[in-house]
């Protein structure tokens, strides 16, 4: 298992994929993640993740074209700065605990975004499909988006 902080990231130049989901770090994700300038692809489900999920995060946007950070224990608001992520294919950040809602930003100016995934009570205005199920899949054009209800 991994454990501590996440800084090491930082140092590594050339990487394009970290999955280190379900490892017992109980960080905050740094500031220095988006200096690793090629991540592409970034899945840090079940870490136990605090705190806020870093603005400076929309400094990858070249590069950056998964981003799950589902079933952590991140606050605070979803940066409007996830937006500049113009790569960003899938999003995925259910089961956390966030302030205020997804940025309608998120929604309308990723192009590439097929994937969302939130709790239905977050706020979202990326669609109106959520209903009943546990799952909520609505197709708007090539995009699909899921909201997870509670």
């Amino acid at each position: 298992f991994l454990k501590g902080d996440l800084e090491w990231v930082s140092r590594m130049r050339a990487i394009r994929e970290l999955w280190i989901d379900n490892n017992p770090l109980s960080a905050q994700i740094p500031e220095s993640l988006s200096r690793a300038s090629t991540l592409a692809s970034f899945s840090a489900g079940s870490c136990g993740l605090t705190g806020s999920i870093p603005a400076s995060l929309g400094n990858l946007a070249d590069s950056m074209t998964h981003l799950w950070l589902n079933d952590n224990v991140l606050t605070s608001e979803i940066p409007g700065d996830l937006s500049k992520l113009s790569n960003l294919q899938t999003l995925s950040l259910m089961r956390n605990e966030f302030n205020g809602g997804v940025p309608s930003e998120i929604c309308f100016e990723l192009g590439r975004l097929q994937t969302i995934q939130v709790d239905s009570s977050v706020p979202c205005e990326c669609c109106t499909c959520c209903g009943h199920n546990s799952i909520s899949v609505q197709n708007i054009g090539t995009r699909v988006w899921k909201h997870r209800n509670e």
